[in-house]
Protein backbone atom coordinates (compact mmCIF):
# COMPACT_ATOMS: atom_id res chain seq x y z
CA UNK A 1 0.00 0.00 0.00
CA UNK A 2 1.43 3.45 -0.87
CA UNK A 3 1.84 6.47 1.20
CA UNK A 4 -1.28 8.19 -0.94
CA UNK A 5 -3.22 5.12 -0.34
CA UNK A 6 -2.59 4.52 3.28
CA UNK A 7 -4.02 8.12 3.90
CA UNK A 8 -6.94 7.80 1.70
CA UNK A 9 -7.95 4.81 3.68
CA UNK A 10 -7.20 6.65 6.87
CA UNK A 11 -9.34 9.14 6.25
CA UNK A 12 -12.37 6.80 5.39
CA UNK A 13 -11.19 4.37 8.58
CA UNK A 14 -10.72 6.89 11.16
CA UNK A 15 -14.34 8.75 10.62
CA UNK A 16 -16.17 5.56 10.51
CA UNK A 17 -14.71 4.16 13.52
CA UNK A 18 -15.02 7.46 15.40
CA UNK A 19 -18.57 7.53 14.68
CA UNK A 20 -18.72 3.78 15.57
CA UNK A 21 -17.53 4.93 19.47
CA UNK A 22 -20.16 7.96 19.79
CA UNK A 23 -23.03 5.30 18.79
CA UNK A 24 -21.64 3.39 21.61
CA UNK A 25 -21.45 5.96 23.86
CA UNK A 26 -25.14 7.61 22.33
CA UNK A 27 -26.35 3.69 23.10
CA UNK A 28 -24.98 3.83 26.58
CA UNK A 29 -26.70 6.86 28.09
CA UNK A 30 -30.21 5.99 26.31
CA UNK A 31 -30.18 2.19 28.41
CA UNK A 32 -32.57 2.77 31.60
CA UNK A 33 -30.03 1.62 34.46
CA UNK A 34 -32.72 2.66 37.01
CA UNK A 35 -33.36 -1.23 38.13
CA UNK A 36 -29.88 -1.57 38.12
CA UNK A 37 -29.23 -0.73 41.43
CA UNK A 38 -25.11 1.38 42.16
CA UNK A 39 -23.16 0.94 39.49
CA UNK A 40 -19.35 0.68 39.72
CA UNK A 41 -17.45 3.48 38.01
CA UNK A 42 -14.09 1.41 38.36
CA UNK A 43 -16.59 -1.60 36.08
CA UNK A 44 -17.57 0.76 33.78
CA UNK A 45 -14.72 2.56 33.12
CA UNK A 46 -12.84 -1.10 32.69
CA UNK A 47 -15.33 -1.91 29.96
CA UNK A 48 -14.84 2.03 28.70
CA UNK A 49 -11.41 1.16 28.24
CA UNK A 50 -11.79 -2.01 26.43
CA UNK A 51 -13.90 -0.79 24.00
CA UNK A 52 -11.40 2.01 23.44
CA UNK A 53 -8.79 -0.75 22.73
CA UNK A 54 -10.82 -2.45 20.10
CA UNK A 55 -11.98 0.57 18.43
CA UNK A 56 -8.43 1.20 17.98
CA UNK A 57 -7.93 -2.07 16.54
CA UNK A 58 -10.79 -2.09 14.26
CA UNK A 59 -9.37 1.43 13.00
CA UNK A 60 -6.20 -0.32 11.97
CA UNK A 61 -7.98 -3.56 10.96
CA UNK A 62 -10.50 -1.68 8.63
CA UNK A 63 -8.05 0.99 7.25
CA UNK A 64 -5.56 -2.25 5.52
CA UNK A 65 -8.43 -4.98 4.32
CA UNK A 66 -11.76 -5.00 3.28
CA UNK A 67 -12.73 -7.81 5.02
CA UNK A 68 -10.47 -10.58 7.00
CA UNK A 69 -10.65 -12.73 10.04
CA UNK A 70 -8.88 -10.29 12.18
CA UNK A 71 -11.62 -7.58 11.37
CA UNK A 72 -14.20 -10.04 12.83
CA UNK A 73 -12.47 -11.31 15.26
CA UNK A 74 -12.63 -7.41 16.55
CA UNK A 75 -16.39 -6.90 15.45
CA UNK A 76 -17.10 -10.13 17.47
CA UNK A 77 -15.16 -8.71 20.89
CA UNK A 78 -16.76 -5.10 20.19
CA UNK A 79 -20.25 -6.75 20.43
CA UNK A 80 -19.80 -9.67 22.50
CA UNK A 81 -17.42 -9.08 25.21
CA UNK A 82 -17.41 -5.13 25.32
CA UNK A 83 -20.33 -2.84 24.32
CA UNK A 84 -22.98 -5.69 25.23
CA UNK A 85 -22.17 -6.47 28.73
CA UNK A 86 -21.48 -2.53 29.21
CA UNK A 87 -25.07 -2.30 28.02
CA UNK A 88 -26.74 -5.18 30.26
CA UNK A 89 -24.38 -3.82 33.19
CA UNK A 90 -26.13 -0.41 32.90
CA UNK A 91 -29.09 -2.39 32.63
CA UNK A 92 -28.92 -4.44 35.66
CA UNK A 93 -29.74 -7.75 34.17
CA UNK A 94 -27.95 -10.86 32.05
CA UNK A 95 -30.52 -11.71 30.10
CA UNK A 96 -29.60 -15.21 30.65
CA UNK A 97 -27.24 -14.96 33.37
CA UNK A 98 -29.39 -13.20 35.81
CA UNK A 99 -29.40 -10.19 38.12
CA UNK A 100 -25.57 -8.54 37.98
CA UNK A 101 -26.17 -8.19 41.20
CA UNK A 102 -25.34 -12.21 41.79
CA UNK A 103 -22.14 -11.30 40.36
CA UNK A 104 -20.29 -8.58 41.91
CA UNK A 105 -17.21 -10.07 42.12
CA UNK A 106 -17.14 -12.03 39.06
CA UNK A 107 -17.95 -8.59 37.07
CA UNK A 108 -14.54 -7.17 37.32
CA UNK A 109 -12.63 -10.87 36.83
CA UNK A 110 -14.53 -10.78 33.82
CA UNK A 111 -13.24 -7.23 32.30
CA UNK A 112 -10.18 -8.83 33.67
CA UNK A 113 -10.39 -11.94 30.96
CA UNK A 114 -11.84 -9.34 28.40
CA UNK A 115 -8.22 -7.33 28.54
CA UNK A 116 -6.02 -9.77 28.74
CA UNK A 117 -7.17 -11.74 25.61
CA UNK A 118 -7.41 -8.59 23.42
CA UNK A 119 -3.88 -7.40 24.54
CA UNK A 120 -2.23 -10.96 23.87
CA UNK A 121 -4.24 -11.52 21.24
CA UNK A 122 -3.24 -8.36 19.18
CA UNK A 123 0.38 -8.91 20.41
CA UNK A 124 0.19 -12.40 18.90
CA UNK A 125 -1.40 -11.01 15.70
CA UNK A 126 1.01 -7.94 15.51
CA UNK A 127 4.18 -9.80 15.96
CA UNK A 128 3.28 -12.22 13.34
CA UNK A 129 2.27 -10.06 10.65
CA UNK A 130 5.89 -8.21 11.48
CA UNK A 131 7.79 -11.82 11.45
CA UNK A 132 5.31 -13.19 8.40
CA UNK A 133 7.94 -12.35 5.59
CA UNK A 134 11.00 -14.68 7.37
CA UNK A 135 8.74 -16.98 9.08
CA UNK A 136 8.18 -20.19 7.42
CA UNK A 137 4.32 -21.30 6.38
CA UNK A 138 2.50 -24.70 8.33
CA UNK A 139 1.83 -27.55 5.96
CA UNK A 140 -2.08 -26.38 6.58
CA UNK A 141 -1.33 -22.91 5.04
CA UNK A 142 0.86 -24.49 2.57
CA UNK A 143 -1.67 -26.76 1.19
CA UNK A 144 -4.64 -24.18 0.58
CA UNK A 145 -2.13 -21.85 -1.24
CA UNK A 146 -1.82 -24.71 -3.78
CA UNK A 147 -3.85 -23.91 -7.00
CA UNK A 148 -7.81 -24.79 -7.98
CA UNK A 149 -7.40 -27.47 -11.26
CA UNK A 150 -10.31 -26.79 -14.13
CA UNK A 151 -11.53 -30.37 -13.63
CA UNK A 152 -11.72 -30.22 -9.91
CA UNK A 153 -14.40 -27.02 -10.69
CA UNK A 154 -16.68 -29.14 -12.77
CA UNK A 155 -15.96 -31.93 -10.05
CA UNK A 156 -17.56 -30.17 -7.02
CA UNK A 157 -20.40 -29.37 -9.55
CA UNK A 158 -21.17 -32.81 -9.68
CA UNK A 159 -20.52 -33.62 -6.02
CA UNK A 160 -22.77 -30.67 -4.98
CA UNK A 161 -25.56 -31.57 -7.16
CA UNK A 162 -25.35 -35.25 -5.70
CA UNK A 163 -25.60 -33.41 -2.20
CA UNK A 164 -28.69 -31.42 -3.58
CA UNK A 165 -30.37 -34.50 -4.59
CA UNK A 166 -29.28 -36.28 -1.63
CA UNK A 167 -30.59 -33.12 0.58
CA UNK A 168 -34.04 -33.32 -1.09
CA UNK A 169 -34.19 -36.88 -0.56
CA UNK A 170 -34.76 -35.93 2.97
CA UNK A 171 -37.31 -33.29 2.67
CA UNK A 172 -34.88 -29.75 1.94
CA UNK A 173 -36.68 -29.22 -1.02
CA UNK A 174 -38.90 -26.10 -0.72
CA UNK A 175 -37.92 -26.02 2.73
CA UNK A 176 -37.00 -22.53 2.89
CA UNK A 177 -37.72 -21.75 7.11
CA UNK A 178 -35.41 -23.10 9.82
CA UNK A 179 -38.35 -24.95 11.36
CA UNK A 180 -39.23 -26.84 8.21
CA UNK A 181 -34.89 -27.47 7.52
CA UNK A 182 -35.15 -29.11 11.20
CA UNK A 183 -37.97 -31.45 11.45
CA UNK A 184 -36.34 -32.96 7.90
CA UNK A 185 -32.93 -32.85 8.89
CA UNK A 186 -33.82 -34.79 12.40
CA UNK A 187 -35.18 -37.75 10.35
CA UNK A 188 -32.14 -40.11 11.05
CA UNK A 189 -31.81 -41.36 14.43
CA UNK A 190 -28.36 -40.87 14.80
CA UNK A 191 -27.16 -37.47 16.05
CA UNK A 192 -23.70 -37.98 14.26
CA UNK A 193 -25.35 -38.48 10.62
CA UNK A 194 -27.92 -35.28 11.87
CA UNK A 195 -24.63 -33.31 12.58
CA UNK A 196 -22.20 -34.24 8.93
CA UNK A 197 -25.71 -33.88 7.06
CA UNK A 198 -26.35 -30.10 8.50
CA UNK A 199 -22.53 -28.86 8.41
CA UNK A 200 -20.62 -30.87 5.45
CA UNK A 201 -23.48 -32.18 3.17
CA UNK A 202 -25.18 -28.96 2.98
CA UNK A 203 -21.21 -27.00 2.52
CA UNK A 204 -20.72 -29.10 -0.48
CA UNK A 205 -23.11 -27.16 -2.84
CA UNK A 206 -22.06 -23.79 -1.41
CA UNK A 207 -18.46 -24.57 -1.56
CA UNK A 208 -18.97 -25.26 -5.25
CA UNK A 209 -21.22 -22.37 -6.57
CA UNK A 210 -18.46 -20.00 -4.64
CA UNK A 211 -15.82 -21.31 -5.99
CA UNK A 212 -17.58 -21.74 -9.69
CA UNK A 213 -18.20 -17.93 -9.65
CA UNK A 214 -14.57 -17.19 -8.57
CA UNK A 215 -13.38 -19.64 -11.64
CA UNK A 216 -16.08 -17.76 -14.36
CA UNK A 217 -15.03 -14.18 -12.80
CA UNK A 218 -11.04 -15.02 -13.01
CA UNK A 219 -10.24 -18.18 -15.12
CA UNK A 220 -11.95 -15.86 -18.33
CA UNK A 221 -12.39 -17.95 -21.40
CA UNK A 222 -10.53 -20.73 -20.58
CA UNK A 223 -12.70 -22.84 -18.73
CA UNK A 224 -15.12 -23.48 -21.78
CA UNK A 225 -17.75 -21.65 -20.17
CA UNK A 226 -20.34 -22.40 -22.18
CA UNK A 227 -20.87 -25.66 -20.79
CA UNK A 228 -19.63 -24.47 -17.27
CA UNK A 229 -22.18 -21.64 -17.05
CA UNK A 230 -25.21 -23.94 -17.59
CA UNK A 231 -23.83 -25.92 -14.71
CA UNK A 232 -23.32 -23.46 -12.28
CA UNK A 233 -26.95 -21.78 -12.96
CA UNK A 234 -28.46 -25.04 -12.34
CA UNK A 235 -26.44 -25.79 -8.89
CA UNK A 236 -27.64 -22.02 -7.87
CA UNK A 237 -31.29 -22.86 -8.96
CA UNK A 238 -30.83 -26.03 -6.78
CA UNK A 239 -29.22 -24.27 -3.61
CA UNK A 240 -32.04 -21.84 -3.83
CA UNK A 241 -34.80 -24.08 -3.58
CA UNK A 242 -33.19 -27.23 -1.51
CA UNK A 243 -30.35 -25.80 0.41
CA UNK A 244 -31.75 -22.53 1.12
CA UNK A 245 -29.33 -20.18 3.82
CA UNK A 246 -32.46 -19.02 5.47
CA UNK A 247 -32.92 -22.39 6.17
CA UNK A 248 -30.06 -22.51 8.78
CA UNK A 249 -28.99 -21.26 11.90
CA UNK A 250 -28.37 -17.43 12.30
CA UNK A 251 -25.00 -17.82 12.03
CA UNK A 252 -24.76 -20.28 8.94
CA UNK A 253 -26.65 -17.54 6.98
CA UNK A 254 -23.77 -15.15 8.02
CA UNK A 255 -21.18 -17.13 6.74
CA UNK A 256 -22.97 -17.95 3.65
CA UNK A 257 -23.61 -14.82 3.03
CA UNK A 258 -20.08 -13.40 3.65
CA UNK A 259 -18.75 -16.29 2.21
CA UNK A 260 -20.88 -16.20 -1.52
CA UNK A 261 -20.93 -11.70 -1.55
CA UNK A 262 -17.47 -10.67 -0.45
CA UNK A 263 -15.07 -11.69 -3.09
CA UNK A 264 -17.21 -10.39 -5.57
CA UNK A 265 -18.10 -6.95 -4.11
CA UNK A 266 -15.77 -6.50 -1.35
CA UNK A 267 -12.24 -7.44 -2.32
CA UNK A 268 -11.59 -4.26 -4.31
CA UNK A 269 -12.89 -1.94 -1.49
CA UNK A 270 -10.10 0.00 0.04
CA UNK A 271 -10.69 -0.34 3.46
CA UNK A 272 -13.09 -2.44 5.35
CA UNK A 273 -15.67 -0.36 6.27
CA UNK A 274 -18.39 -1.61 4.02
CA UNK A 275 -18.33 -4.61 5.89
CA UNK A 276 -18.06 -3.09 9.22
CA UNK A 277 -21.23 -1.01 8.49
CA UNK A 278 -22.68 -4.04 6.95
CA UNK A 279 -22.09 -6.30 10.62
CA UNK A 280 -23.23 -3.60 12.89
CA UNK A 281 -26.43 -3.25 10.49
CA UNK A 282 -26.97 -6.40 10.63
CA UNK A 283 -27.52 -6.37 14.45
CA UNK A 284 -30.56 -4.85 13.38
CA UNK A 285 -32.03 -7.98 11.45
CA UNK A 286 -30.33 -10.60 14.24
CA UNK A 287 -34.24 -10.46 16.00
CA UNK A 288 -36.10 -10.41 13.05
CA UNK A 289 -33.77 -13.75 12.35
CA UNK A 290 -34.49 -15.62 15.81
CA UNK A 291 -37.40 -14.67 16.11
CA UNK A 292 -37.91 -16.38 12.37
CA UNK A 293 -36.65 -19.75 13.39
CA UNK A 294 -40.02 -21.36 14.47
CA UNK A 295 -41.55 -19.64 10.89
CA UNK A 296 -43.03 -21.96 8.70
CA UNK A 297 -43.63 -19.72 5.90
CA UNK A 298 -41.97 -17.63 3.74
CA UNK A 299 -44.12 -14.92 4.24
CA UNK A 300 -43.82 -15.31 7.96
CA UNK A 301 -40.45 -14.69 7.71
CA UNK A 302 -40.83 -11.67 5.93
CA UNK A 303 -43.28 -10.35 8.57
CA UNK A 304 -40.84 -11.18 11.27
CA UNK A 305 -37.92 -8.99 9.29
CA UNK A 306 -40.43 -5.83 8.63
CA UNK A 307 -40.05 -6.02 12.52
CA UNK A 308 -36.72 -4.15 12.97
CA UNK A 309 -35.52 -3.52 16.94
CA UNK A 310 -33.22 -0.59 18.04
CA UNK A 311 -29.57 -2.10 18.01
CA UNK A 312 -29.48 -0.27 21.49
CA UNK A 313 -32.23 -1.65 23.20
CA UNK A 314 -30.97 -5.47 21.68
CA UNK A 315 -27.40 -5.49 23.06
CA UNK A 316 -28.98 -4.56 26.41
CA UNK A 317 -31.99 -7.13 26.70
CA UNK A 318 -31.08 -9.69 23.91
CA UNK A 319 -29.84 -13.58 25.33
CA UNK A 320 -28.45 -13.76 22.01
CA UNK A 321 -25.35 -11.31 22.88
CA UNK A 322 -25.20 -12.43 26.98
CA UNK A 323 -21.91 -13.59 26.19
CA UNK A 324 -20.30 -11.76 29.09
CA UNK A 325 -23.05 -12.43 31.64
CA UNK A 326 -21.87 -16.18 30.99
CA UNK A 327 -18.41 -15.73 31.25
CA UNK A 328 -19.61 -14.43 34.41
CA UNK A 329 -21.36 -17.71 34.78
CA UNK A 330 -18.00 -19.67 33.71
CA UNK A 331 -16.22 -18.20 36.37
CA UNK A 332 -18.54 -18.95 39.13
CA UNK A 333 -18.43 -22.35 38.56
CA UNK A 334 -14.54 -22.28 38.39
CA UNK A 335 -14.53 -20.75 41.87
CA UNK A 336 -16.63 -23.65 42.78
CA UNK A 337 -14.98 -26.74 40.83
CA UNK A 338 -11.75 -25.41 39.44
CA UNK A 339 -9.96 -25.86 36.16
CA UNK A 340 -10.70 -28.75 33.74
CA UNK A 341 -6.97 -28.63 32.46
CA UNK A 342 -7.92 -28.53 28.84
CA UNK A 343 -10.33 -31.28 28.65
CA UNK A 344 -12.76 -28.64 27.14
CA UNK A 345 -10.39 -27.53 24.35
CA UNK A 346 -9.59 -31.01 23.60
CA UNK A 347 -13.58 -31.80 23.82
CA UNK A 348 -13.76 -29.35 20.86
CA UNK A 349 -10.89 -30.26 18.70
CA UNK A 350 -11.83 -34.36 18.97
CA UNK A 351 -15.57 -33.08 19.20
CA UNK A 352 -15.85 -35.71 16.05
CA UNK A 353 -15.37 -38.58 18.19
CA UNK A 354 -18.74 -39.98 18.96
CA UNK A 355 -19.59 -40.40 22.73
CA UNK A 356 -19.95 -44.17 22.36
CA UNK A 357 -16.42 -44.73 21.97
CA UNK A 358 -15.86 -41.59 24.08
CA UNK A 359 -18.22 -41.89 27.00
CA UNK A 360 -16.89 -38.95 29.10
CA UNK A 361 -16.19 -36.61 26.12
CA UNK A 362 -16.67 -33.07 27.07
CA UNK A 363 -19.93 -31.08 26.49
CA UNK A 364 -19.66 -27.58 25.44
CA UNK A 365 -18.65 -25.25 28.12
CA UNK A 366 -21.73 -22.96 28.27
CA UNK A 367 -23.89 -26.28 28.89
CA UNK A 368 -21.37 -27.45 31.63
CA UNK A 369 -21.17 -24.56 33.90
CA UNK A 370 -25.11 -23.91 33.57
CA UNK A 371 -25.67 -27.32 34.61
CA UNK A 372 -23.15 -27.16 36.99
CA UNK A 373 -25.01 -24.45 38.86
CA UNK A 374 -28.20 -25.53 38.34
CA UNK A 375 -29.94 -23.81 35.35
CA UNK A 376 -33.00 -24.98 34.20
CA UNK A 377 -32.23 -24.22 31.20
CA UNK A 378 -28.67 -25.21 30.03
CA UNK A 379 -28.38 -25.05 26.22
CA UNK A 380 -26.15 -22.20 26.41
CA UNK A 381 -22.87 -20.48 24.99
CA UNK A 382 -19.80 -18.87 26.13
CA UNK A 383 -17.30 -16.72 24.90
CA UNK A 384 -14.24 -17.46 23.10
CA UNK A 385 -11.80 -16.40 26.36
CA UNK A 386 -13.72 -18.51 28.54
CA UNK A 387 -12.58 -21.57 27.11
CA UNK A 388 -9.13 -21.42 28.36
CA UNK A 389 -10.18 -19.55 31.46
CA UNK A 390 -12.21 -22.46 32.26
CA UNK A 391 -8.97 -24.90 31.15
CA UNK A 392 -6.17 -23.51 33.09
CA UNK A 393 -7.53 -20.20 34.94
CA UNK A 394 -6.88 -16.81 34.44
CA UNK A 395 -3.06 -17.53 33.56
CA UNK A 396 -4.11 -19.28 30.30
CA UNK A 397 -6.61 -16.76 28.67
CA UNK A 398 -3.14 -14.53 27.33
CA UNK A 399 -1.33 -17.77 25.97
CA UNK A 400 -4.62 -19.04 23.91
CA UNK A 401 -4.96 -15.51 22.96
CA UNK A 402 -1.81 -14.80 21.86
CA UNK A 403 -1.81 -18.65 20.13
CA UNK A 404 -5.30 -17.51 18.41
CA UNK A 405 -3.92 -14.26 17.05
CA UNK A 406 -1.03 -15.69 15.68
CA UNK A 407 -2.78 -18.83 13.37
CA UNK A 408 -5.58 -15.64 12.14
CA UNK A 409 -2.40 -13.34 11.29
CA UNK A 410 -0.93 -16.50 9.46
CA UNK A 411 -4.16 -17.10 7.63
CA UNK A 412 -5.16 -13.45 6.43
CA UNK A 413 -1.72 -12.80 5.16
CA UNK A 414 -1.68 -16.01 2.75
CA UNK A 415 -5.11 -15.52 1.63
CA UNK A 416 -4.36 -11.25 0.63
CA UNK A 417 -0.61 -12.55 -0.21
CA UNK A 418 -0.57 -10.60 -3.97
CA UNK A 419 -0.28 -13.07 -7.01
CA UNK A 420 -1.18 -12.69 -10.31
CA UNK A 421 -4.41 -15.42 -11.16
CA UNK A 422 -3.29 -15.56 -14.38
CA UNK A 423 -0.66 -18.20 -13.97
CA UNK A 424 -3.48 -20.74 -12.46
CA UNK A 425 -5.72 -22.63 -14.39
CA UNK A 426 -8.62 -21.93 -13.20
CA UNK A 427 -7.63 -18.31 -11.62
CA UNK A 428 -8.12 -19.13 -7.96
CA UNK A 429 -6.66 -21.38 -5.09
CA UNK A 430 -8.17 -23.68 -2.31
CA UNK A 431 -8.22 -20.84 -0.09
CA UNK A 432 -9.78 -18.33 -1.88
CA UNK A 433 -13.09 -20.36 -1.92
CA UNK A 434 -13.02 -21.11 1.92
CA UNK A 435 -11.48 -18.23 3.31
CA UNK A 436 -14.54 -15.84 2.93
CA UNK A 437 -16.76 -18.37 4.87
CA UNK A 438 -13.96 -18.38 7.51
CA UNK A 439 -14.76 -14.88 7.69
CA UNK A 440 -18.17 -15.19 8.66
CA UNK A 441 -18.07 -18.06 10.78
CA UNK A 442 -15.74 -16.12 13.14
CA UNK A 443 -18.83 -14.40 14.82
CA UNK A 444 -20.11 -17.71 15.61
CA UNK A 445 -16.43 -18.90 17.09
CA UNK A 446 -16.17 -15.97 18.99
CA UNK A 447 -19.45 -15.70 20.65
CA UNK A 448 -18.86 -19.57 21.51
CA UNK A 449 -19.18 -22.03 22.17
CA UNK A 450 -15.93 -23.24 20.64
CA UNK A 451 -16.76 -27.23 20.43
CA UNK A 452 -20.22 -25.91 18.38
CA UNK A 453 -18.20 -23.08 16.14
CA UNK A 454 -15.28 -25.47 15.83
CA UNK A 455 -17.58 -28.21 14.33
CA UNK A 456 -19.02 -26.14 12.03
CA UNK A 457 -15.79 -24.73 10.72
CA UNK A 458 -14.30 -27.67 10.61
CA UNK A 459 -17.66 -29.01 8.36
CA UNK A 460 -17.08 -26.44 6.18
CA UNK A 461 -13.66 -26.69 5.37
CA UNK A 462 -13.74 -29.82 4.48
CA UNK A 463 -16.50 -29.45 2.36
CA UNK A 464 -13.23 -27.94 0.21
CA UNK A 465 -12.33 -31.97 -0.60
CA UNK A 466 -14.00 -32.10 -4.00
CA UNK A 467 -11.34 -28.70 -5.59
CA UNK A 468 -8.83 -31.23 -3.79
CA UNK A 469 -9.11 -34.19 -5.26
CA UNK A 470 -8.21 -33.17 -9.13
CA UNK A 471 -4.40 -31.55 -8.55
CA UNK A 472 -3.72 -28.73 -10.67
CA UNK A 473 -0.27 -27.46 -11.79
CA UNK A 474 0.75 -23.84 -12.41
CA UNK A 475 0.55 -22.74 -16.14
CA UNK A 476 4.29 -21.92 -16.09
CA UNK A 477 7.10 -21.87 -13.17
CA UNK A 478 6.07 -19.19 -10.22
CA UNK A 479 8.67 -18.26 -7.79
CA UNK A 480 7.25 -18.11 -4.17
CA UNK A 481 7.70 -14.55 -2.57
CA UNK A 482 5.64 -12.62 -0.38
CA UNK A 483 4.91 -8.83 -1.35
CA UNK A 484 5.55 -7.36 1.89
CA UNK A 485 2.37 -4.77 2.79
CA UNK A 486 1.10 -4.93 -1.12
CA UNK A 487 -2.06 -6.63 -0.25
CA UNK A 488 -2.88 -7.06 -4.20
CA UNK A 489 -5.57 -10.03 -3.66
CA UNK A 490 -5.94 -12.36 -6.99
CA UNK A 491 -6.75 -10.15 -9.43
CA UNK A 492 -5.35 -10.37 -12.87
CA UNK A 493 -4.97 -6.69 -13.53
CA UNK A 494 -2.81 -6.40 -10.56
CA UNK A 495 0.33 -8.19 -11.22
CA UNK A 496 2.34 -10.24 -8.37
CA UNK A 497 3.69 -13.55 -7.66
CA UNK A 498 2.63 -15.71 -5.08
Amino acid sequence: MTQRQRLTSTMIAGPAVLILGLLVIVGALSIDGSAGGALSDTVVAHFAANTFFVLVALFFAARERPYSLHLFHLVGLLIFACVAGLYQYIAGRFPLAGPVLAFRSEIPVGCIVVSLWILAYLAGYSIRQRLISGAVKSQFVRSFEKPVSIAAIYFALIVGFVALVYLASLGLLGAFTRAAARESLSVSSSSSIVLINTIFVRALPLLAVAGTALAIRRGRMSLGIGFLVPLFIIEVLGVLVTNSPFAAARYWFVAVTVGLISPHFLAGRKTGVPILVCAILGFSVLPSLGAARNAETMAEIVQYYLQLESPFQYLALSGDVDAFGMMCVAIKWLDLYGPTWGMQTLGAVLFWVPRAIWPSKPIGTGAMVSEGLGFDFTNLSVPIMTEPLVDFGLFGVPFFAFAFGWILASIDRSYWAAFDSSYYPAGIRRIDIVYPFWVGLMLFMTRGDLISSFGYTVGITLAIIPFVTIPARFKRHVVSANRGSSDTHGEPDHAGVV
